[in-house]
Formats: structure tokens, sequence, C-alpha cells
């Protein structure tokens, strides 16, 4: 445990192998809706949360660049009845050090987004994400290369006054190899649901993938 709680500064909304867009609106299921709101506040106006992720670019001839994308995402506009979300995406990048010469200045990251997406979809969507860290066979099923899936550990905990579920999961590839992954996954928030994870080769302190959430604001939950 103490291994993720060190990467992790502090949610992405994005579980490794998980897809990061959300459908565009459909019809509106406010039954279902008002059930989740109830169960959960923590999507509403003004709640944001920043976060850091890896990115690899690679070029001809083999050269692989490295940066990392910071995310910062609001909910700008929250309209239950028409079951509609708006979250306003701000984005920046960084180069990583030691990247070649032939790597760019720039990555081509957009700075400024603000998209509108359906609630209950975007509901569903972080509950599947929540749901994949805590569940080693539903993990597995979200990665390409996963061939079979174990829960380790699983606890309870805090981090930085959120309640938390801790867990860490071994998974085995396709090709053989193992690899270990650590979580951190909101129990009272669907909108931070994985709010840090990270994966590593059993065996190796090199992380192949990890998200590590900086800065968190839930105007309507306690930190």
């Amino acid at each position: 445990m103490k291994l993720l709680i060190a990467l992790a500064t502090t949610l992405l909304l994005v579980s490794c192998g998980s897809n990061n867009e959300v459908a565009p609106i459909s019809a509106p299921n406010n039954g279902n809706i008002n059930h989740l709101m109830q169960v959960d506040d923590s999507i509403e106006v003004g709640n944001y949360v920043t976060f850091k992720k890896p990115k690899r670019l690679k070029l001809s001839g083999g050269v692989q660049c490295f940066y990392t994308v910071t995310t910062r995402l609001e909910i700008s506009n929250l309209n239950k009845e028409a079951n509609s979300i708006e979250l306003r995406i701000e984005k920046s990048e960084k180069d990583a050090r030691g990247n070649v010469r032939a790597c760019p200045s720039r990555y081509g990251v957009n700075p400024l987004k603000v998209k509108t997406y359906s609630l209950s979809k975007l509901i569903n969507a972080y509950q599947k994400r929540r749901d994949e860290s805590l569940d080693a066979n539903l993990l597995c099923k979200s990665i390409k290369w996963c061939k079979s899936a174990k829960l380790l550990e699983k606890s309870n905990t805090t981090y930085e006054g959120i309640a938390a579920t801790y867990t860490e999961i071994r998974i085995r590839s396709k090709s053989g190899n193992s690899y270990t992954r650590y979580s951190l996954v909101a129990q009272n928030s669907l909108f931070l649901n994985t709010f840090a994870f990270n994966i590593r080769k059993v065996g190796s302190t090199f992380n192949i993938d990890y998200q590590r959430t900086t800065s968190i604001s839930l105007k309507n939950l306690e930190l």
C-alpha cells in the first residue's frame, strides 16, 4: 500500500484498458439517474479533479518519446432532467527528461475543451472503472493483453480524508509475464472512482502505466 500512496501526491477517470470517451447524449433515464444521484452526491457543478498520466509517442526508426499530460476535469454544468452533463477539460503537457532531439517540442495536446455528455452513460462509465479496480475478473476483461487476474489484497483505508479501498491485483499476460496493479478507489465518490493506480511488472520498480491525482475539490463532500 505504501508503494501506491508514495506515487499518488494527493481520479482518472481512467483505469487501464478503459475507453476514455463517453457516448454522446441519448434518451434520458431519469429514474436511474435520480437513484444514482441519491447515493452519490459527488457529481455536482464546481467539483473538479486534477491528475497526471504518462504518454508515449513512437516515431519512425524506433524512436520513442515520453511525456506527461496533466488534466483538470471540472463539472461546469449539470441538467439531470435532460440527462446532460458538461465537463470543462483543461490539459497541459510536459516533456520527459532524457528525450532525444528527434522528439517534438510539442505533442498537440488540446489545452481546453468543453464537452457535453450523457449523464447516465457517464455515471455508468465511472461505475465500470470503479468496479474494474475492485474485481480481478472485470479488470482482466478490460485489458486486451490479460490472460488471467487474481485479487491479492483488498482493504479499507483513507487518503487525504477520502474513504477509499486499496487493492492489489496480479495480472498474467498472454505472453506469460506477470504484473501487479495497485489501486486506490474512492468509496463514496463516483466522480473520483479510481483516483490513483500504477502497474508494475513483477520484480521491477518501473511503472508501465499510472495515474496520479494531484488535487481534488468536492464542495459537498468532507475531505
